[in-house]
């Protein structure tokens, strides 16, 4: 089985260990967590490159499940695998899993993350998952797996593009946090104005969530999610290829149990 993370900037192709039975991965191929191989991430303008991989010796007998918030994408890789690829959508989710008002709108990765946080946390524990993208999302999915909502907010990209396009004479500075307070300078002020703020909107948010949810496992995810790990004081858990392990676990529990 091959496995597709469609977000909003990025296509993330992978398939886990345990799938490949045997099967050479070309060099160029990465593994993430000793369980993954990260066949390609690459930006949605190279879905030709995305097709060619997926046609590739080692992955064109492999059926493909995938997650995606960009149908336009989507679209396109339907009419390039038709027989081969599956998308997990809201369809396909028991509404007792949906503490959430409007399920139409409810994008699919965020489910399909918090559902593999669940499952690596045992399926019994609280988990909220902070994923660190374009977009950066906060949601909690509770112990007995019913996904309860969260937060959208935007990415450090986002807040970071924001200054460059609006205030230009202001420079570019790293994404860390000076170790004193106040800023005594234009880049200490900046970089508390810009990382810091993003991680005091999400521990923000996180405090909410401990204050209903004492208990709950704390995961980040995310292309920026290393920059999290400047917040100290809190227990959270890493991993990289969070969706792929929700979708990994939706398979085994709702596709492979069936057949």
């Amino acid at each position: 089985m091959v496995y597709i993370d469609i977000g909003n900037t990025f296509v993330k192709i992978a398939s886990h260990t345990g799938d490949m039975t045997g099967n050479v991965l070309d060099s160029g191929q990465s593994a993430d967590m000793d369980e993954w191989y990260v066949h390609l991430r690459a930006r949605h303008g190279k879905l030709d490159d995305i097709i060619t991989i997926l046609n590739s010796e080692v992955l064109a007998a492999m059926p493909v499940l995938a997650c995606s918030v960009v149908p336009s994408v989507r679209t396109r890789l339907e009419q390039a695998l038709p027989d081969r690829i599956y998308f997990i959508d809201r369809s396909m989710i028991p509404a007792a899993l949906l503490d959430y008002e409007t399920p139409d709108t409810l994008g699919m990765d965020r489910f399909i993350a918090c559902y593999g946080a669940w499952d690596r946390s045992g399926r019994n524990t609280d988990v909220v998952v902070v994923d660190a993208g374009t977009a950066t999302t906060l949601d909690l999915m509770s112990a007995d797996g019913v996904f309860r909502g969260g937060v959208i907010a935007p990415g450090l990209q986002v807040m970071e593009y924001g200054f460059a396009r609006l205030a230009p004479a202001l420079p570019e500075v790293p994404r860390t946090i000076p170790s004193h307070w106040p800023p005594k300078s234009t880049t200490q002020a900046l970089k508390w104005g810009i990382t810091g703020s993003y991680l005091g909107l999400i521990r923000a948010h996180l405090t909410h969530y401990q204050h209903e949810y004492p208990k709950l496992k704390l995961w980040i995810t995310g292309g920026d999610a290393q920059i999290l790990t400047q917040m100290r004081g809190l227990s959270m858990h890493y991993h990289p290829n969070l969706v792929f392990e929700g979708l990994r676990a939706w398979k085994q529990t709702y596709i492979d149990a069936r057949t």
